[in-house]
């Protein structure tokens, strides 16, 4: 046999297993797992702070400049 004709079995067998290995059928599982309850976050003793923040986009020629600040009221 010739250098093609071994080339052109091989591949075409080669394409023949990965067709006939891609044929199962996917085997899909169903299960249900029990929930984990979240903890549950504290309460603070402390009163909630009022907080400002002020924002700014400054462009500039072939720059634009993103400032942010942020604090109590």
């Amino acid at each position: 046999m010739s250098k093609r004709k071994c080339l052109a079995v091989a591949c075409s067998l080669a394409l023949v297993l990965a067709v006939l290995a891609g044929c199962e059928q996917d085997e899909i599982r169903r299960y249900q797992v029990p929930r984990e309850e979240s903890p549950k976050p504290h309460a603070s003793s402390r009163k909630p702070q009022a907080e400002r923040m002020l924002a700014a986009i400054v462009p500039r020629d072939d720059q634009t400049w993103f400032i942010k600040l942020a604090g109590p009221k």
